[in-house]
């Protein structure tokens, strides 16, 4: 997992590893705090298959664990998975969602996937997985 930060423009850092690294944007809150985490890698790069390939097929009640720096496990348990258009994504509404409790900890996953641009071979929508924290 790869620390990336924010433009002043509000664009999102990219990793530097797209085919090894997933990114974590601290700006949006840190895993095992309460609130929201939010990360980002690839699906497929150029072809050749990226840390998130499998995001996509995630469906409800699936685990996630993240392993900290120290050998710590926080495991999550997948909540949603949906498909938004690229143009069109409520990128505020998904950090910020309302409704979660305050002290509830989440994390939010997001890769480029779908139909491709055929001018611009770029994808056409994200996918994102919400998941909770469990203890």
């Amino acid at each position: 997992i790869e620390m990336l930060g924010v433009g002043q423009d509000n664009t999102l850092q990219e990793t530097t590893d797209p085919l090894g690294s997933i990114g974590w944007y601290p700006d949006y809150g840190k895993p095992g705090g309460p609130g929201n985490s939010y990360f980002a890698g690839y699906s497929f790069f150029h072809g050749k298959p990226g840390p998130l390939r499998n995001l996509a097929k995630l469906e409800p009640g699936a685990r996630i664990e993240l392993i900290d720096a120290s050998g710590g496990i926080a495991q999550y348990a997948v909540v949603s998975l949906k498909r938004y258009d690229t143009k069109t994504m409520p990128f505020g509404d998904i950090l910020f969602a309302k409704g979660r409790p305050g002290s509830a900890e989440w994390i939010t996953l997001m890769t480029a996937g779908g139909e491709l641009d055929s001018a611009t071979g770029n994808y056409l929508q994200y996918a994102v997985v919400v998941a909770e924290r469990q203890r």
